[in-house]
């Protein structure tokens, strides 16, 4: 059949038709693709719900008021804690000392000392 003949053809029975007889049909269900629901959807995905298991949020509590955690005895925590004191002593200790020699040191260089309260 010459090109002609087949422009005509198409023309007369129609595009689709003439597609359908030369090329087969294209409504066979398992040549044609399903159509995805979304853009963006994988091809594989099954479509089916899925049971999702629920999940434990962990709960969040502040021990400071919980009763989970005990009451609140001061005797108990100034025993616990009294190692704090003793840091904060020696740390106080460690700086004046410190002071003392950078004041000496300013003072033999000639350099006035670091003004007291009283001025």
């Amino acid at each position: 059949m010459s090109f002609e003949d087949i422009l005509k053809l198409q023309n007369k029975v129609g595009t689709k038709v003439y597609n359908e007889v030369a090329y087969g049909s294209n409504k066979n269900t398992e040549t044609r693709k399903k159509k995805r629901r979304w853009k963006f959807q994988p091809r594989d995905q099954l479509q089916f719900l899925r049971q999702v298991v629920a999940v434990k949020k962990p709960t969040l509590r502040d021990p400071r008021f919980d009763d989970l955690s005990g009451e609140y005895k001061p005797e108990i925590f100034e025993k616990t804690y009294k190692f704090i004191k003793d840091i904060k002593h020696r740390e106080k200790e460690i700086i004046q000392k410190q002071l003392k020699r950078t004041q000496k040191s300013n003072t033999k260089e000639g350099e006035t000392a670091v003004p007291s309260e009283e001025d």
